[in-house]
């Protein structure tokens, strides 16, 4: 094929024989091709629905390339393809699919998506010829499915975690249908889509067969609880520290409304506690500081914030504090028999509505702690910190008047 000067439109934007088995070509001699169509359309609209049925697409076959080298590859659909995918698991599939199964990794071509490919030509790509701006919804759940049967749960659970922080997103923002949680959650149910990641490098469903699945980003309570065989506890792979706060705050609102529940909402954690001393000063202190948790995920965490608003701030009005002088705990899950359970020592511990701490608690290990209330179980140290700083700011003789500026302008510099 070349883009010859008196080259037709027709004969540009159709390769016949293009679409039965693979052909060879250069990059830039096809986004020639596919420039010279996009000119010619600009002087015919009305010949665009005639692109849309007849244009195919070169795809290389191969993922290392220069433009001018001559490579395999395969004309595809507009349909077949996309422009691009923010969650990077098209390209991870193609992947794997040429590193596990060569034989039909040659059929098929390295890269799904155009944006690298072809940069310049998004106006012609998608909105001339129709290719999809991203994968749809059912599309992803293809993608899932193909992932779990080409890879261990180990070697893909980021890419997992980058598709459920785009329906994060996509809930948060109302592109997420009522429709599409109900049927992510009717598909999740069946044993067959085993597309959740487990610490266990297994892949699972929602299906009960599979029994209790769920999620926690507490490295502790995960290493007590990973070895129970109906117990299954999702891992998203090395999140950074940005992705372990996004996990926290929208995604696990949005797991919590696909049913998948926190670890700690599926534990027992039992306080064991010994001597009761006076509760003052931990009180006092508690009550003084809430507020500025709450302006903190008022500020940080919005989402969290209105999501907390009418459920877990009530807890806070309720608190109750019980300073103590030796203070264990052990965690069970739900419904089972905790007598044989293993106890470990700490120095304050939340348990619903009632705060434990001893007398050798620091302010920040208490904050820490603190932050489990509004953070479904888990410590959040960004929040222990910024409360921290605050209260050794009292401790130094400033007023509250003089710590407001440093509230106001320093939450991003805090973090």
């Amino acid at each position: 094929m070349g883009a010859s000067p008196d080259g037709s439109l027709e004969k540009a934007s159709t390769v016949p024989e293009a679409c039965e088995g693979e052909k060879r070509s250069f990059i830039f001699q096809m986004n020639k091709i596919y420039t010279f169509v996009q000119e010619e359309l600009a002087k015919s609209k009305e010949k665009i629905t005639d692109v849309k049925s007849d244009i195919v697409i070169f795809v290389p076959s191969v993922s290392k390339y220069e433009n001018k080298d001559v490579v395999l590859g395969t004309f595809m659909l507009p349909d077949k393809l996309y422009w691009h995918d923010a969650t990077g698991c098209v390209g991870r599939l193609r992947d794997l699919t040429h590193l596990n199964d060569p034989a039909s990794a040659t059929k098929l071509p390295a890269c799904l998506t155009l944006s690298n490919l072809y940069p310049g030509l998004y106006d012609f790509l998608v909105t001339d010829c129709g290719v999809p701006e991203a994968p749809s919804f059912c599309a992803y759940l293809s993608i899932l499915c193909h992932l779990s049967y080409v890879a261990l749960p180990s070697k893909v659970a980021h890419e997992v975690f980058r598709v459920f922080l785009k329906w994060a997103d996509d809930l948060k923002s109302g592109l997420f249908s009522c429709d599409e949680i109900n049927d992510l959650k009717y598909f999740l149910l069946k044993s067959k889509n085993t597309v959740l990641p487990t610490i266990q490098d297994t892949w699972v469903s929602l299906n009960p067969t599979f029994g209790t699945v769920c999620w926690t980003d507490d490295d502790e309570r995960m290493e007590q609880f990973k070895d129970l065989n109906d117990v299954h506890i999702l891992q998203f792979g090395e999140l950074t520290t940005n992705e372990r706060e996004m996990l926290c705050g929208k995604v696990s609102i949005f797991m919590q409304n696909i049913g998948i529940p926190a670890l700690v909402e599926v534990i027992s954690c039992e306080a064991i506690s010994y001597g009761i001393a006076d509760n003052n000063y931990e009180a006092s202190l508690i009550n003084w500081i809430l507020p500025y948790a709450q302006r903190y995920l008022y500020k940080m965490h919005p989402e969290l914030y209105l999501h907390l608003k009418e459920l877990e701030f009530a807890k806070t009005i309720n608190l109750q504090v019980f300073v103590v002088e030796k203070l264990y705990y052990k965690n069970s899950i739900k419904g089972r028999d905790s007598s044989n359970a293993k106890r470990f020592e700490c120095n304050c511990l939340l348990e619903g509505n009632i705060f434990y701490i001893t007398p050798n608690t620091d302010s920040h290990e208490l904050f820490l702690e603190l932050s489990r209330l509004f953070f479904h179980g888990l410590p959040n140290l960004h929040i222990a910190n910024f409360l921290h700083i605050i209260t050794t700011k009292v401790e130094l003789g400033h007023t509250e008047e003089q710590i407001e500026p440093f509230i106001v302008g320093s939450y991003k510099e805090i973090l």
